[in-house]
């Protein structure tokens, strides 16, 4: 399956090289939706600073800084003129409208307005998102970059160089086998895949049972925004019913509010740096820190720049920088900044060259944007 933009990236061509990447002041379709996702983007980050200011994240996400809008409304806008697309000025100002909407740090994934929209493609048809194909699954090969490019047809040199194509293909109905050996297919949009079956993605109500199945083939239902799925395996059957994430001073087993840590049995102020800390289960620091695996005290996370070590062993990288490593060793990396449109890229690097920049994909070892109109 092609996850869906915020999504994927795609290219500045076609009718979208006249409107969105011109300067002509005129308003045509192709700006409309670039203005359009540049909406949707604006709203994203939005809900990313939140979850940054309440503590729910260490630091800002890359694929959202400002830097970044740009490429994302490039790619968008071209997906959106891709065959077939479902994705319309109308469903990008509804995303951007519900997104905006949000208060507290949020899984975006539960905005229900933001769900990649089903496009017109019938099954067989080449395309390069899931939003292209009326079933809502278009599938690769592979979705790694660099894998295989089976199944595109058309010029063979363009094929040849479009390894993000697939082709639409069937889903699978409410209660159907998913997710096991032999089975490919995913399952319909307005379904997941846990326990081995297709069941809906519609919320569980609070104090409603959540899980299904037994042993260790068990699945959890999603529950409603700011509720979760406790769920127990004591005794070998697997139970649970949704509740709302308890609030500090509240009893938790695992999940608390955001802003609070669930520290014995009890939702809790993070603990300060420097404070012990056991480094098992929830992390019982700040989200800005960690439990330290050696001598089990809370230490404030560190983000490198440009240059700065990373791995393991080390800091992370700061937002829209990667961790680039030598050889097999990944405790001692070094931060590097992301590969621009253009740029040299390995395919198939395993962190042993630096990444391309958001958006942007390795094909034939060059950074480039996806082009849906390849994928015929």
């Amino acid at each position: 399956m092609r996850i869906s933009i915020f999504f994927f990236s795609a290219s500045c061509l076609g009718l979208l090289a006249v409107a969105a990447c011109s300067s002509t002041t005129t308003t045509a379709p192709g700006q409309a939706i670039s203005d359009a996702c540049g909406r949707v983007f604006e709203a994203y980050a939005k809900v990313d600073a939140l979850c940054v200011a309440e503590g729910a994240k260490g630091q800002p996400s890359g694929s959202y800084l400002g830097a970044q809008k740009g490429s994302f409304a490039r790619s968008c806008g071209n997906l959106a003129n891709a065959p077939g697309s479902g994705i319309t000025t109308a469903y990008l100002d509804a995303c951007a409208s519900a997104l905006n909407a949000v208060t507290a740090c949020t899984d975006s994934d539960k905005v229900d307005a933001c769900r990649t929209p089903l496009g017109t493609l019938g099954d067989g048809a080449g395309c390069a998102d899931d939003s292209q194909c009326a079933s809502g699954d278009c599938k690769n090969v592979s979705s790694s970059s660099g894998g295989s490019d089976a199944g595109v047809s058309g010029d063979a040199g363009l094929a040849a160089k479009a390894k993000y194509c697939g082709s639409c293909v069937p889903t699978l109905a409410e209660g159907a086998a998913c997710g096991t050996a032999g089975i490919t297919a995913s399952c319909r949009q307005d379904l997941r895949c846990a326990g081995g079956k297709c069941v809906t993605r519609a919320p569980v109500a609070d104090g409603v049972s959540c899980v299904f199945g037994s042993g260790s083939n068990f699945g959890t239902l999603s529950c409603n925004l700011g509720s979760f799925c406790d769920y127990t395996t004591t005794g070998g059957t697997p139970t649970g019913t949704c509740k709302k994430v308890p609030a500090r001073g509240e009893a938790c087993t695992t999940r608390c509010a955001t802003g609070s840590v669930c520290i014995a049995a009890k939702c809790s102020e993070p603990l300060a740096d420097g404070a012990p800390c056991t480094g098992t289960g929830s992390n019982e620091c700040k989200a800005s820190s960690s439990c330290s695996t050696t001598d089990k005290k809370c230490v404030a996370r560190t983000y490198s720049g440009e240059g700065g070590a990373c791995g393991t062993n080390a800091s992370s990288c700061a937002a829209g920088l990667s961790c680039v490593y030598t050889g097999t060793d990944f405790s001692n990396g070094v931060c590097r900044a992301r590969v621009p449109e253009g740029g040299p890229c390995t395919e198939v690097s395993s962190g042993t060259s630096p990444t391309c920049d958001y958006y942007l994909t390795c094909v034939d070892n060059k950074c480039q944007f996806e082009d849906a109109n390849l994928c015929k």
